[in-house]
């Protein structure tokens, strides 16, 4: 897997692109098949559209920006599992139809959010420990500068030994689209066993 940094901006494809194409098909495929993936999707459609675009971004050998769109799918999943309620449901196709929205959260601090989405029951410690491993791959790439500086007045000597994080590589970028797919999939789970509740509740 092993790769040189690639060259980020207009430029003709890396001799690497097929391979890292090769890295995504599964777990693409992986989450599309998914249980709960139909069914949930008009729920989770934002963060999932917002996977696709970590998934580009990797495709093109932008490992940083993976990491930030990976961040924002997560959290936009779990800001999502927390504002919207079902309240109708179609059985052909068995889907989520109708949702109330609570607007509640909208200027709430993630922690705010956080706690919502644990009270509901859709996270639980475990569940949080892979949101922290993503959310901190993201915060890195996204406050790069302060980050770079941070590490290397810790020991200059560990930087020029390459012992300090300098950048998200492939397969750091990898690891976090994996961890990523690894979460919704839960979150179709967890809503799909709430909309079976509701629709027996309903007969």
């Amino acid at each position: 897997m092993k790769e040189n940094y690639v060259w980020i901006g207009p430029s003709e494809c890396d001799e690497h692109r097929t391979a890292r194409e090769k890295d995504l098909e599964n777990i693409w495929n992986d989450l599309a098949s998914a249980r709960g993936f139909t069914e949930t999707y008009p729920l989770l459609a934002p963060a999932i559209d917002l996977f696709r675009e970590a998934l580009s971004c990797y495709q093109n050998g932008a490992y940083m920006a993976t990491a930030i769109m990976c961040r924002a799918s997560s959290e936009t999943a779990v800001y999502l599992l927390t504002t919207r309620h079902i309240v109708g449901l179609w059985e052909k196709p068995k889907m989520v139809q109708k949702m109330e929205i609570d607007y509640n959260l909208i200027q709430a601090s993630w922690g705010e959010i956080l706690c919502k989405a644990k009270a509901f029951g859709y996270i639980n410690n475990k569940l949080e420990q892979q949101l922290n491993k993503i959310r901190e791959a993201g915060n890195f790439a996204a406050h790069y500068g302060q980050k770079y500086d941070k590490k290397s007045r810790i020991s200059t000597i560990k930087m020029l030994r390459k012992e300090i994080k300098s950048w998200i590589k492939r397969e750091d970028a990898l690891q976090t689209l994996r961890n990523t797919a690894r979460i919704l999939k839960e979150f179709m789970g967890k809503i799909l066993d709430k909309y079976d509740v509701l629709r027996e509740s309903q007969h």
